[in-house]
This record gives C-alpha cells, structure tokens and sequence, in this order.
C-alpha cells in the first residue's frame, strides 16, 4: 500500500505495540487452519487499519481511493474493478476480482458515505 507522506495520514495509520502482536498472533492461527495469506491479511486490514480512518471527505478521499486500489488484484493490477466502484458505488464488489474483498466492501461503504454525508468512519 502507497501510503500518504502526510502527517495526518501518518497518524491514521498507526498501530500500538500491542495491535501488531494480535496481528502476527492472528496470522499465526490462519496459517496454522491453513488460511490463505491474502484471506487473513484482508481480515487483519479490516479489523486493525480501517478503523482507524475517521474524518471529512478532503481527509479521507484520496487514502480511501487508495485502499481500494490496493485491494485490487494486486498481481494483474486491475484497475478497472476500482474504476467500476469509483463510477458506479452502489455496484456489488464481486470477491473474485479482489485481492482483499473484504476490505474493499468496507472501504466502497466508507466511500459512499463520504459522498452523502461528507464524512466517514469504520463503525
């Protein structure tokens, strides 16, 4: 993920000592119940990172936009899925087309609220 050089993007994305141990326990258990890597990234994604993006539609748009890319497919670059989202935000994210669906649902809600209500949080 591209992240923002921004000090206020910065500070979104910052996790505690203690959230980067649950992670690496966490994908400790996925791999020991032989999930995917890119399953249990996407679940760790969502539940450690995105709830931490809260703010006004010029703070969060372009990180969001970003996210969403980066949860594109990640080895054929397809851009083309995030466009669609970006167009059309009501159309249903097909998880064949992610590398992180799961994420991307999220962020494609956190996104259409941006647009309606000028703001967006994880919860």
């Amino acid at each position: 993920m591209k992240l923002h050089r921004d000090k206020t993007a910065f500070e979104t994305l910052l996790l505690s000592e203690s959230e980067i141990a649950d992670i690496r326990v966490f994908l400790k258990i996925a791999q020991e119940n032989k999930i995917g890597i890119n399953d249990a990234f996407d679940q760790v994604v969502l539940m450690k990172v995105l709830p931490k993006f809260h703010g006004s539609r010029g703070k969060l748009e372009k990180p969001l936009t970003e996210v969403l890319v980066w949860c594109a497919n990640i080895k054929t670059h397809d851009a083309e899925c995030v466009k669609t989202v970006l167009s059309d935000p009501e159309k249903e994210i097909n998880s064949e087309d992610w590398e992180c669906p799961s994420t991307a649902k999220r962020v494609q809600r956190m996104l259409q609220s941006l647009n309606s209500t000028g703001f967006a949080s994880f919860g």
